[in-house]
Order: structure tokens, then C-alpha cells, then sequence
């Protein structure tokens, strides 16, 4: 029989987006019947988003539609409400700014049956644009989740480069349950996403994880998806937001790496994995990229891609002083933790 699916939704005042998403989800097609369902996760919404998913849901997939609250405000909160009331054997988290394929269920049901070794897998992410983006948009679109996540399709394990964005990503339901019932907590958890620093990171954190497990990586054009990307976010203050964010997960996310011994990582090397040599190369970094581009660095004006650089720089250094006296703990605490097989 083939796996069955549920679509979890995380919605934060999501009324303006949602209707869209749920259209697409209502055009899939299938070659076999396949059980799913529709979760949204109201997170603390002021604008309606519950009312709102009830009365524009298509009549088509209404009966498959069911809507939770989550009060705490923050994604890890609502990803987990999801998956703790998720129904069926894969869980695929689409945003409310996600429109998937015709065929995206059918897709990953398939996937998953063929594979049985697989955790998690995912696909590209082609935007949609609610206005023409600004001409400085192309060289950092990476760093919205679009793209080609990989160069080809299929098992990317033990790729050294970056792993699958979690808009769009399919979860096996039973991993999910082995890694939190094995005490796996995220370090890339805020409550709040705020406008100025938008710490991202849990979807490489989870797929760290998932594969400490054991499990498979899988990558797959079918699994495409389009990204709505409203006017509000090609803002140069936004995009601040990101690199910004990206800095100090990118102090965290390096500690996954050092606890499984990964390239670019040996184990025996103790100096390179201590704090004060990741400190010190992060410090070096953030020199060097003043000095290739000292006034640009600084500048604030539209356009200068060497000033987010800098801010990505400058925020991994900041946080991994914040770490001083921790660092050691936390990554001896990855690779001691019961999820973690390859440690």
C-alpha cells in the first residue's frame, strides 16, 4: 500500500496566503489512491487565518482539512504541534506561501515507497514574485530558499554541501518519533521570528539529525515547488534580516559538523574543533571581508552585496562570542546524544 501524507501548514497570520496554497493542493492527481490531509497550524494568528482556511478551502478537499492551535508564537512550536497531531506515515511541510506541483503527493508517496531507507527529501524552489524584484535579488537568492538545492537528483547523504531547505520537505513519520523520543531538542529555536534578525536553520538542523539516525537524504525534481515571494520581503531591510540570520546559525549549524567529524572537521584534530580557533577563523573572516571591501562594508546603501557579507560575518563572530564557555558542552552534547549513531 502506498504511504500516506499529510500536509502541515504553519500559519502566522497567514490569511492573505493561505487561499492560494490550498488551491494548489486541491488540483493534485493521483495514478493510485493515496490517503492524505490537509493540517493547518494556527500560530497564535490575529488576522482570521482559521476562519479564513475554513471558508476558502475548495470544496474538493474540504473533508480532508483540519485545523489545530499552537498559542506559544514561534515555528519550532508550530512544527511540532503539526507533527505531533500529523495522521499518516510521511509528513510534508508546506509553508503558506508554497504552491505545489499537480502531482506533488503523488510524488512523494512514491518516493518514500520506492526508498524505504529515506528520511527526508525535498526539491527545487522556483519563485513567484508579487513585483518585479530589485536587480541586487539574483546574487542572494540562495539565501531565500530558491533554486536548485543540488546539482543531481537523488541519495545526498553524505554531500559536504548545504543540505534540503524545509519548505517543501518530506519527513518520514518514524523518524520524526525516533529522534524526539531519543531527546533530540533544536538549538536554532526562537520564539519569535524578528524583522531585524531572522535566525533561521532548524530544516539543516533536523536534516543533521535525521541523518545522525541513519536515515537517507533524498533530493528530487518532483518535489518542486513555486515560492511566493510577496513585495514586503525584496526590501533591502529584509534581506539584512536574512544574512544577518544566517550568520548566527551558521555558528551553530558548524557544531553538527565538528561532533560527526565531517569535512571539512577530522576528529583527531582537536585545535581546529575548539572554540578559539573557530572563533579566531570566523574573526579573520570578517577582516578580511572589511578590508576586500572596507567602504562598501559599512554602507547601508540598497545594492552592496559586500555589505551583507560583512553583516553575515559579523553576526557569526558576535554569536559565537556569546558561546565562549559553551561551545565544548553543546557539541560534546551532539555527539553523546542517544539520536546520534554516527558519534
Amino acid at each position: 500500500m502506498s504511504p500516506s501524507v499529510s500536509i502541515v501548514i504553519c500559519c502566522y497570520n497567514s490569511a492573505t496566503r493561505l487561499p492560494e496554497t490550498l488551491a494548489h493542493l486541491a488540483r493534485q492527481e493521483f495514478d493510485n489512491e493515496i490517503e492524505w490531509e490537509i493540517l493547518v497550524v494556527d500560530n497564535a494568528s490575529t488576522d482570521g487565518t482559521a476562519e479564513v482556511a475554513m471558508r476558502t478551502c475548495p470544496i474538493g478537499i474540504r473533508d480532508r482539512l483540519r485545523i489545530v492551535s499552537e498559542a506559544q508564537v514561534g515555528r519550532y512550536y508550530a512544527l511540532t504541534t503539526g507533527f505531533k497531531n500529523a495522521h499518516y506515515d510521511i509528513v510534508s511541510f508546506v509553508d503558506d506561501d508554497n504552491w505545489v506541483n499537480p502531482r506533488f503527493i503523488d510524488s512523494v508517496s512514491k518516493i518514500f515507497s520506492k526508498e524505504p531507507l529515506i528520511g527526508i527529501a525535498g526539491g527545487p524552489s522556483k519563485p513567484v514574485f508579487e513585483s518585479s524584484p530589485p536587480e541586487w535579488f539574483e546574487e542572494i537568492c540562495e539565501f531565500y530558499a530558491l533554486g536548485d538545492q543540488q546539482p543531481k537528483e537523488g541519495d545526498i547523504t553524505d554531500n559536504s554541501g548545504h543540505l534540503l531547505w524545509g519548505a517543501g520537505s518530506s519527513v518520514r513519520r518514524s523518524a520524526l518519533h525516533e529522534l524526539f523520543d531519543k531527546g533530540f531538542i533544536f538549538n536554532l529555536t526562537t520564539t519569535t521570528r524578528l524583522e531585524t534578525k531572522r535566525l533561521g536553520g532548524e530544516d539543516t538542523e533536523l536534516c543533521f539529525a535525521i541523518r545522525a539516525l541513519g536515515w537517507r537524504l533524498w533530493y528530487d525534481s518532483r518535489l518542486g515547488i513555486k515560492h511566493f515571494i510577496p513585495k514586503s520581503r525584496l526590501t533591502w531591510s529584509y534581506a539584512h534580516g536574512l544574512f544577518s540570520g544566517s550568520g548566527s546559525s551558521a555558528a551553530y549549524l558548524e557544531m553538527y559538523l565538528i561532533a560527526f567529524s565531517r569535512w571539512p572537521f577530522d576528529s583527531k584534530n582537536r585545535i581546529k574543533n575548539s572554540w578559539v580557533y573557530q572563533f579566531a577563523k570566523s574573526a579573520k573572516n570578517l577582516f578580511v571581508s572589511f578590508i576586500t571591501s572596507p567602504l562598501q562594508s559599512l554602507s547601508c546603501r540598497e545594492g552592496s552585496i559586500p555589505a551583507l557579507h560583512f553583516k553575515r560575518h559579523l553576526e557569526k563572530t558576535r554569536t559565537l562570542l556569546s558561546l565562549l564557555g559553551q561551545y565544548k558542552k553543546k557539541i560534546q552534547h551532539i555527539r553523546n546524544a542517544r539520536w546520534n549513531k554516527v558519534g
